[in-house]
């Protein structure tokens, strides 16, 4: 193996190996400060590089005058690395929020027609018995089985206007 493979191995492994650990160090910042983590998580790269850079320049015998501006060249990167990293914080942070807000709503929505459906089968029910018992009375006084009609007359009327006043209430609260 050359002398510059070697250099170039050298130098890819501890830009992995920083990668690597930039990328445990974002992982655990990230579960506890999701936000700093994607701040932070672009100056990984840059590291990598600045690693790699200083291993080559080493190993390549560069002065130490074009190390160092290599190094300022490289560090100029992380600010940028920075900003760009809160700007995608900070828009992780408006989705996620956004995401939050739909998911409350469709679950409100959710709730409101499973409560909807709930009043409709209650106001059926209640709809339904006055409406048997009617059905019973007209059938014994149809077939003249009705021991005292005008009882059972009285009683149709009273079942009549319960109804009405039911469907009177269902209407006012729509």
């Amino acid at each position: 193996m050359t002398p510059e493979v070697e250099v170039v191995l050298i130098a890819s492994g501890a830009a992995a190996a920083t990668g690597v650990v930039g990328l445990f160090a974002v992982n655990w910042l990230g579960r506890r400060a999701p936000r700093a983590a994607a701040a932070v998580a672009p100056v990984t790269p840059v590291l990598a590089v600045a690693v790699a850079l200083a291993v080559v320049g080493k190993a390549m015998f560069i002065s130490p005058h074009d190390l160092t501006v290599l190094t300022w060249i490289v560090a100029a990167a992380v600010p940028l690395a920075v900003v760009f990293g809160i700007v995608a914080a900070r828009r992780l942070d408006e989705q996620t929020r956004a995401s939050a807000a739909a998911a409350a709503e469709l679950e409100a929505s959710r709730d409101l027609e499973r409560q909807r459906r709930e009043m409709v089968s209650w106001i059926s029910h209640d709809l339904r018995t006055p409406l048997a018992g009617m059905r019973a009375m007209t059938e014994a006084l149809q077939d003249g089985v009705a021991p005292d009609p005008p009882r059972y007359l009285r009683q149709l009327q009273q079942e009549v206007d319960r109804l009405a006043g039911m469907v009177e209430f269902v209407i006012a609260l729509l």
